[in-house]
Parts: structure tokens; C-alpha cells; sequence
């Protein structure tokens, strides 16, 4: 270094400046530097031997230093043989100092820079017997800084940051598009309670063979890796790992619920066994089991199960293996492709490799807000749009069951759809199967503001124990083709007010039996154009007027009553009995007739004829009063007209 600060001039070497002051005690030091080849690495001594360029034949032994070493940190790179040493000498005045290595130039620089091939023979290094070296190293511009090895890991500083091994694992910092970009074939980060594993799914604690050496069924396989502890992947098919090994992947994540402050052992940086308990895990690619306690599905993939056939009403969530079976592959199939399982509450979601749905789903405390017993609160400010397809055996879309009741409270769609809240189509029939009733008795109960129409266009039929209809206005009928009523008992109609009904054609009525009261009022029946005719077969007409007249008016026709078979009978047991007729003709007609009177029997006319043969028998006897004649026929004094005449 320059005394007192001193700087170097061009060409000018140290030993120049300390000559000056050689035999002074102050300045009885100095330095100078020399540059040679390495010729040989022992590691075992941890030294270097080197020839000393310009100097043919002069060698030395010197230990193994670094370019930069600090109190707490190094920098530095183990030498290779045919590299370019550049050492600086300490001398203390007797022209001899010990030399001190600040520097490297690799060997075959030149051919480096280039990328060339070069062949590395033997030496006192572990090695193959001839390796074969791709160097790779990059020329250099401003603000380039690079840190490089010769097995081909390095570490590079410009305005990005690139970080490479041997086999182009990276790790790039770009800053063209502010990106980290990182490549490996697996990636682990761990940090305090959460755990990221991205590669290969790999089961350290896995058990390959049994006590007796019997290798176990399972997927698990050994990769040697050199430079670290063999792992065990779990591969497809469990066999020794070459060049088409097929390994199963994950890229998953475990998370704790409280960290401790430590760092906790895992399968990939501690050879103990880790034993995690995460309140979450979320997988993709593979859930394999990872819980060394179950030691049954550890290392194993796994499917869910929610329902034991497509009819089960109840279902319960269990993870289980999936297994080879009948040439299916399982874990290929329905194993999982993707889960979010909550391990305390077992609340999972899950989606198996050909896209079947999974979602378990556990009931809530009264911690809720919505109390003890909720599963899902979905608040969603748009529309729902669904499509679901059908399943094979029962080409079913949707099976639903439900341990409590469903509330719906539904709004209305705009008038382009004439503002109805419910609109359902069906391409064939509905089934409904009530099993029971409410605490208010209802089975069904509908309550409906407004108008209701039914369109059907097939037949319709309700079978019910008891039926009520309650209209509070009025109620049309309009039947296109026929009605009929089949009535197993009684039937009651009740009409407060006018009960009308109206017959274009023919109106018949048959019953067993037939009783009308009419409490106020009367019993009219308008016959307009036509006959009335009533026929009993069997049995007898009664009519019963308690206080009232009989009355029945001809205007124009006859009045007439026909006895095939039988007798007429007029009795009245207090009035009279009055036949008249205005204009026409009072006849009594029979093969035998009979006028009988208990007092007597008049016969008022001005001409009363008598014809036939008359028989006369019985006591006559006359009449009070004034006589005015005897009959002619009986000899009783009469009274009255003359002029009965008798032929």
C-alpha cells in the first residue's frame, strides 16, 4: 500500500516506494503481488500447489484461501486446477513474504467465453474417469455481476436477478414486467404452521416393506439424490425409479392454526418424522394422505364418499383409498382432483378427476349469527343461471332431501315476462307425496291474492276423504262436453238464494227415493212448449195440501185422467167437492154409478133427465115443507121444477 497515502504511478511497482525507506524501522514493510498457476488441489491437506509464472520449475504449497473473508461471511470459491492465481506478499524486510490469494481467472477462459466443449481428465478430485464440461459462462457488460461454479450453478446480478443450478432450476427477478419467475421440478416453502409442497407428491414416512422384508402395496418409491437424504415418492406404480417413472404430483398446502415461533420438521429438510395437524389443507392434482397418525391412507390417494348409493337420504363424508379394482384405476378416476378440507370441522369441497362435484358441509354453533344448525349463507347480488344434465341409471338431475323445511320468499320478474315471481315448465308429469300435516291441520295451503287459472288439457282427477269448497262470489261452470256426479252417500245443496238451472234438451233424473221441502214459498214449474208426463211403475202418488187448496187451470185443452187399472177416489172429510164448468158439459160416466148422499142428493136443473130402466127400492120419504108435486117415478112429494122428464 502507499505510504502516507501515497498513490502508484503508472509503471511504477511497490518495491520502488519502500526502497526509499529500506533499514527504517517506521517503514520496514511492503508488498507486491504475483501471479501463478494451479497446478494441483489436496483436499485433504486443504492446500494448493502452484508454479509461479515466468519461474519454470519453482513451485509452491499454500493453503486453500478465499478472495473475501470476513468476520462473519466469506465469499469464495474452491480453486480448479489450471486456473490463473493472482497472490499478494507481505514482505517484513527480508525479501521474502508469505503469499495470500485475492484471485481467480478460471481455467480455459477463453474457450469458456466461447462456449466450447473441453474434456477434463483425471486428477486428485473425485471424478469419473473422463468429464465432459459444457462451459457456459457469459460475457460480461456494464453492471454485470456474476457468481458462477464449475458445476454449473451461478448466480447473476444486472438489473435483474437470476439464480440457476446445474439442471436450469431458476429463479428470475425481472424487472422488463416486474415479474418473479420461479422453475424447478419441485418447489417447498415452509414457514411457521404453513407448509407449500409443489412437485412431486413425496411421503418420507412412508413404510415400503415389513418387518420380514415383504414389500408393502403401496405407490411409494426411492429417489437417490446425491448431494441430500434419499426421498420416497409416490409414483404410479410403485416401482424402482428410472427415466419413465411416472410420479403422482401435488401442489398443496397446510395451515396451521396458531404458529409457535419454530420451524417445524417436514418430509423435505428434516430426516425426523413430522407430525403436522392443520386446521386447513388445500390440494391440487392429488390428495394424498399426509397424516402419519393414519397410518392406513398416509402416502395413499384418496377419494371422497358422501353417499353409499344415489338413493341415500342421510350420507356421511369419509375419505377413503382408492384402490385398483376390476382393472379400474381409482385413483385415475375418482380420485381427487382438487380439495379444501377443513380437518377440525370436516367441512370439505372436492372435485375427483372426472369432474364429480364433492361438498360436505357441517352445522354451525349458536356462536353463529344465524344460530346453531347453519351450513351455507350465500348472499349474491346477481342471477342464478343453472343447467344440470342427468345421471345414467334413472336419468335424474336433481335428488334433494332435506331434514328441516324449505322457506321461499320470492320477488317478480320485470313485465317482459309479465312480472310473474315462479315460472316452472315440465316435459312430463309432477309427483307430490305429502306424509303428514302441520300443527294449524293443513296438509297443503295455499293462500292466493288474485286470480288463478288451470289449463289442462288431458283429464283431471282428485280423490280426497272430505272436500270443502268455500266461494265468497260467484262461481261459473262451463263444461264442454259432459257432467257426471257419482255420489257413494248423501248429497246437500244449500242455496240461500235463486237456484236456477236451465235444460236445452232433456233433462232425466232417477232416484231411490225423493223428498222436497219447501219451506217458504212456492213450487212453480213453467213448462213453456211441450208435455209433462209422470209414470209410476209401481207404487202410489200422495199428495198432501195440510191447510191450502189444490188448484190446477187449464186455458186452453183437456183435462184428463186414465185409470188402465183400477179405481178413482175423491173423499173429503169436511168441504165440498165442485165440479164445474162455465161453458160444456159435466159427465159421469161408468158401467155402474152410484150417487150417494147421507142427507141427500140434488139434482137442480131446469130439464133433469133420466134414462134406461130405473129400479125402485128402499123407503123414500118426502121432504118438509110446501109440496109442490110428486115424483112421478117414486111418489114422493117433491118440491121444486115440474119438469123432470124421464125416457
Amino acid at each position: 500500500m502507499p505510504i502516507e497515502g501515497r498513490r502508484f504511478h503508472k509503471g511504477e511497482k511497490p518495491h520502488h516506494v519502500y526502497d526509499r525507506y529500506r533499514g527504517h524501522n517506521k517503514y520496514n514493510q511492503y508488498f507486491y503481488i504475483r501471479v501463478a498457476i494451479i497446478e494441483e488441489i489436496d483436499l485433504d491437506k486443504y492446500e494448493m500447489t502452484i508454479q509461479w509464472v515466468g519461474k519454470r520449475g519453482v513451485r509452491d504449497k499454500i493453503p486453500i484461501s478465499f478472495p473475501y473473508v470476513g468476520p462473519a461471511g466469506i465469499i469464495g470459491m474452491l480453486p480448479e486446477k489450471g486456473a490463473l492465481g493472482i497472490f499478494a506478499f507481505m514482505d517484513e524486510g527480508e525479501g521474502k513474504g508469505n503469499p495470500i490469494c485475492v484471485g481467480f481467472l478460471p481455467a480455459g477462459l477463453s474457450t469458456a467465453l466461447n462456449f466450447n466443449d473441453v474434456q477434463i481428465y483425471p486428477d486428485s478430485l473425485p471424478t469419473s474417469d473422463v468429464n465432459k464440461i459444457l462451459y457456459k459462462f457469459r460475457k460480461l457488460s456494464y453492471g454485470d455481476v456474476i457468481i458462477s461454479s464449475p458445476l454449473f450453478a451461478s448466480f447473476f446480478l444486472n438489473s435483474n436477478v437470476e439464480i440457476h443450478d446445474a439442471v436450469q432450476d431458476s429463479f428470475i427477478i425481472r424487472q422488463g414486467d416486474q415479474s418473479i419467475i420461479s422453475t424447478s421440478l419441485n418447489n417447498f416453502i415452509f414457514a411457521d404452521g404453513i407448509s407449500i409442497n409443489m412437485g412431486h407428491a413425496i411421503r418420507n414416512g412412508l413404510e415400503l416393506y415389513d418387518k420380514d422384508g415383504t414389500r408393502l402395496d403401496n405407490k411409494g418409491s426411492i429417489l437417490t439424490i446425491p448431494e441430500s437424504k434419499d426421498i420416497i415418492c409416490i409414483t404410479k406404480d410403485g416401482e424402482p425409479i428410472d427415466y419413465q417413472t411416472e410420479y403422482y404430483t401435488e401442489y398443496r398446502i397446510d395451515v396451521d392454526e396458531f404458529g409457535n415461533g419454530k420451524l417445524d420438521l417436514n418430509d423435505i429438510n428434516s430426516s425426523s418424522a413430522s407430525l403436522n395437524n392443520p386446521i386447513v389443507t388445500f390440494v391440487l392434482g392429488n390428495y394424498i394422505g399426509s397424516d402419519r397418525i393414519n397410518r392406513q391412507q398416509y402416502g395413499r390417494n384418496l377419494k371422497a364418499s358422501l353417499f353409499k348409493s344415489y338413493n341415500d337420504a342421510n350420507g356421511d363424508f369419509s375419505l377413503e383409498i382408492a384402490n385398483d379394482k376390476n382393472g379400474i384405476d381409482e385413483a385415475g378416476t375418482i380420485g381427487l382432483a382438487y380439495a379444501l378440507h377443513f380437518l377440525d370441522s370436516k367441512c370439505f369441497l372436492g372435485i375427483d378427476k372426472e369432474g364429480h362435484y364433492y361438498m360436505n358441509l357441517p352445522a354451525s354453533s349458536s356462536n353463529n349469527d344465524l344460530g346453531a344448525g347453519s351450513s351455507m349463507s350465500t348472499l349474491a347480488q346477481g342471477s342464478l343461471k343453472e343447467v344440470w344434465g342427468s345421471n345414467a341409471a334413472e336419468n335424474n338431475s336433481w335428488n334433494l332431501s332435506t331434514n328441516g323445511g324449505v322457506i321461499w320468499d320470492l320477488g317478480a320478474h320485470s313485465p317482459s315476462r309479465n312480472s310473474r315471481s315462479f315460472e316452472m315448465k315440465t316435459s312430463r308429469g309432477i309427483y307430490f307425496e305429502i306424509n303428514g300435516a302441520d300443527d294449524d291441520g293443513y296438509s297443503k295451503r295455499e293462500e292466493i291474492t288474485g286470480n288463478t287459472l288451470e289449463s289442462i288439457s288431458g283429464d283431471a282427477t282428485s280423490v280426497s276423504s272430505n272436500f270443502t269448497l268455500e266461494v265468497n262470489g260467484l262461481k261459473t261452470e262451463k263444461i264442454g262436453g259432459s257432467f257426471s256426479e257419482s255420489i257413494q252417500s248423501d248429497k246437500n245443496t244449500n242455496v240461500l238464494g235463486v237456484y236456477t238451472e236451465t235444460v236445452v234438451k232433456e233433462k232425466q233424473c232417477k232416484f231411490g227415493k225423493r223428498k222436497t221441502t219447501i219451506t217458504t214459498g212456492n213450487d212453480e214449474l213453467e213448462i213453456t212448449k211441450g208435455n209433462r208426463e209422470e209414470m209410476i211403475i209401481l207404487g202410489k202418488k200422495i199428495s198432501t195440501v195440510r191447510t191450502g187448496n189444490i188448484e190446477q187451470n187449464v186455458n186452453i185443452g183437456n183435462h184428463e185422467t186414465s185409470i188402465t187399472t183400477g179405481n178413482y177416489k175423491v173423499n173429503v172429510s169436511a168441504g165440498n167437492i165442485t165440479h164445474e164448468t162455465s161453458a160444456g158439459t159435466v159427465n159421469i160416466s161408468g158401467t155402474s154409478a152410484k150417487i150417494k148422499g147421507n142427507i141427500s142428493i140434488a139434482a137442480d136443473a131446469p130439464i133433469v133427465k133420466l134414462g134406461g130402466a130405473l129400479l125402485i127400492g128402499g123407503v123414500v120419504s118426502g121432504l118438509p115443507g110446501k109440496i109442490t108435486h110428486y115424483d112421478f117415478v117414486t111418489g114422493a112429494p117433491l118440491k121444486g121444477s115440474l119438469k123432470v122428464s124421464a125416457g
